[in-house]
């Protein structure tokens, strides 16, 4: 919140929440705590003598827990679109295009400044949740962790099976496709739209290249450097998303 919020409530009366100032009390994930109704804002004191302010219509009050979260996928998407880069790299090496894969790399330093930025802003944020918050995290974190280690399984079996029938070249595709269809249920999980729209556009990229290199389209570093720049472009742009929903979380006033 800015120091003009700041201004406004010593500037005005006492009065109802959506004109002034008023003092009542409200509850941060179940637990009592003072607030302070600051026009269509709410000041909530928390435990730690900070003051967390809010707008009165907001339907949560996002704790440490969540930004700490964005925070990690942002480390994640900048050391996955680093690792596709260098796959497509592998591919390129021997070209001139090689150069245009020198985005991936500055969008992951941008990840990582953004990711720093949110853990020195989470402890600021209440640690307090409710009971059907900690549950509903609890069941993400339990789906995400047998996802997780079902992707893991899924790329071994798919590149033995790959190498096993003769065709090593398949074995990025293989991995390609079995990334883009974890997106699939990790989209049901946490309810985000953005996750099917990836899951498709990998699962189709990999496809393709999965086909094409098989009739001889695409060489295997061809097949390298079309995986891994889609793939790259998947994963750099689901940084960019968390990017946008980062920076909508500030320091909240001291």
């Amino acid at each position: 919140m800015s120091a003009g919020l700041c201004a406004y409530a010593s500037s005005v009366s006492a009065g109802q929440p959506t004109d002034g100032i008023g003092v009542g009390d409200g509850y941060v994930f179940g637990k009592h705590t003072p607030t302070l109704f600051i026009g269509n804002y709410k000041a909530l004191l928390l435990s730690s003598g900070s003051i967390f302010c809010h707008m009165e219509n907001e339907a949560h009050i996002i704790p440490a827990a969540a930004v700490k979260g964005i925070a990690t996928g942002l480390v994640m998407m900048a050391v996955f679109t680093l690792i596709w880069a260098g796959i497509a790299y592998q591919g390129l090496a021997a070209s001139e295009y090689w150069v245009a894969l020198a985005i991936f790399p500055v969008f992951s330093v941008f990840f990582i400044v953004d990711a720093v930025r949110l853990y020195k802003i989470a402890p600021y944020y209440p640690k307090h949740t409710s009971e059907a918050d900690l549950a509903e995290g609890k069941r993400m974190g339990k789906w995400f962790g047998i996802i997780f280690g079902a992707e893991g399984l899924g790329i071994f079996i798919g590149i033995n099976i790959v190498v096993n029938l003769g065709h090593p070249e398949l074995a990025i595709p293989v991995m390609a496709l079995v990334v883009g269809l974890h997106f699939y249920p990790l989209a049901k999980v946490f309810k985000r739209t953005l996750d099917y729209y990836l899951a498709t556009w990998s699962t189709v990229l990999a496809v393709l290249a999965i086909i094409l290199t098989l009739n001889k389209t695409l060489t295997e570093t061809g097949a390298f450097a079309f995986t891994g720049t889609g793939i790259a472009i998947a994963t750099t742009c689901y940084g960019i998303y968390m990017v946008v929903r980062g920076r909508k979380l500030h320091k909240p006033v001291l």
